[in-house]
């Protein structure tokens, strides 16, 4: 297990882990830059974002884009990311049973190679340039509506 991110809980987090001999089952990567968010997905099998407030979920749609299945918390951007069964799974926001439940389900359908990602299709929607489109045609109909274009 990779845990990557920073915070005040590290340091316990840290000390937990040395206290029941986890060290050659869990690594702290730290604060990563973009690049070391790309290195790391390409060692991952699942990434998994218990989140209780995740508005834009970047790293979900790194880890998608890559092909690596994303079990979060059922808020914000992961809901619009995620499709439980398809290319992760999606729990009850700080309810850990649930998210338990979810890393299971995630662990099984692995084995079984059910996911089907990556889609680039599905993402192509949150991509930068679809966006631009987007934008570009809002911009273009206040345009033609305001008697200017």
């Amino acid at each position: 297990v990779t845990l990557a991110g920073d915070g005040p809980e590290r340091g316990k987090l840290e000390g937990l882990a040395a206290a029941r001999a986890l060290g050659d089952r869990l690594r702290f990567a730290g604060w990563l830059p973009a690049t070391g968010v790309a290195r790391l997905l390409t060692e991952l099998d699942l990434v998994c974002m218990p989140s209780i407030s995740e508005n834009q979920a970047v790293a979900a749609q790194e880890a998608l884009l890559r092909g690596v299945p994303v079990v979060g918390s059922r808020i914000g951007g992961l809901v619009d990311y995620v499709r439980p069964g398809v290319d992760g799974e999606l729990a009850a926001p700080g309810d850990l049973d649930s998210l338990v439940e979810a890393l299971e389900r995630a662990v099984h359908r692995l084995e079984r190679g059910d996911y089907r990602i990556p889609d680039p299709r599905w993402m192509e929607q949150f991509s930068p340039e679809s966006h631009r489109r987007e934008l570009g045609g809002i911009l273009n109909e206040l345009i033609r509506s305001s008697g200017r274009g």
